[in-house]
């Protein structure tokens, strides 16, 4: 017998009992939708009472009434509380709400017996980066890359949230670090050649620079640090007699400096070609 003729059977014969005809041909409809869709869960609940609710559920929200199918979808899940995909369906409906706080719950509910659940470590980053809580939404989506290292929509989602949170400043810095090392990759000589070529040094360069033009030496300020304790954003700014010329971004104070410096010589090399 085929998964959806057994489901249709099952609810057939609670019909009756329910006094529901009128909805057994409703949700006959809106079980072939979904199973065409393949917006059923991964794992359908397994008590047919179960999925009856699940079904209702869905018909709710194809009519726009998110209350009820919250209502509807909270009761299957009293039949099937360990299925990760129906708390995540519920965390769904509870951000079209705006209820963010119970998004988060079922997001960390469905991570309780699933931790490995790619869509709930996304949908969580995403909810903390909407309330703009950075951190919480970088570890998130860090979590997720651990899962699927690959996952491009990931890595937007952790550049967003920390443009949201930092600037544009915080966002290159990460882009930076993600990619500058492979794009340098590609551009460096092999062989001998490769050994005579010394690695860029900004903040050397930029010092040099400084005392031969302008008799002193750059000056670096921390503006502020961000992020968890394994994973901080160190923003910086560099100013040459008093004036600020740039700000930089990295995961360490070092890193920041760099980019601070790496920024400076452009504003520098800028003036003197208008000069």
């Amino acid at each position: 017998m085929k998964p959806f003729l057994a489901i249709f059977l099952s609810i057939a014969m609670m019909a009756p009992i329910m006094g529901c005809q009128q909805f057994l041909r409703e949700s006959m409809v809106a079980a072939s939708q979904s199973v065409l869709e393949k917006k059923t869960p991964t794992k359908p609940p397994p008590d047919p009472l179960a999925y009856y609710h699940y079904l209702v559920s869905r018909l709710k929200l194809s009519e726009g009434k998110i209350d009820d199918a919250i209502h509807q979808l909270k009761i299957t899940i009293t039949y099937d509380a360990k299925e990760p995909t129906l708390h995540v369906e519920l965390a769904t409906l509870y951000i079209h709400k705006g209820r963010m706080e119970e998004a988060i719950e079922e997001c960390k509910t469905a991570l309780h017996y699933d931790p490995d659940y790619l869509s709930a470590h996304l949908l969580l980053g995403g909810v903390y980066s909407s309330l703009r809580k950075t951190p919480q939404a970088i570890e998130s989506y860090q979590k997720a890359l651990k899962i699927d290292p690959h996952h491009r929509d990931t890595l937007e989602a952790v550049i967003a949230a920390l443009y949201l949170d930092g600037g544009l400043l915080a966002a290159e810095a990460l882009i930076a670090r993600c990619f500058e090392q492979p794009i340098r990759n590609l551009a460096e000589p092999t062989g001998a050649e490769s050994l005579m070529r010394p690695s860029f040094d900004y903040k050397t360069s930029l010092q040099e620079l400084c005392q031969k033009k302008f008799e002193t030496l750059p000056v670096y300020e921390l503006l502020r640090e961000s992020g968890p304790d394994h994973e901080k954003l160190f923003e910086v700014q560099l100013s040459i007699s008093g004036r600020v010329i740039s700000q930089g971004a990295g995961r360490t104070k070092k890193e920041a400096e760099q980019m601070a410096a790496k920024e400076a010589l452009k504003q520098l090399e800028k003036k003197r070609g208008a000069d």
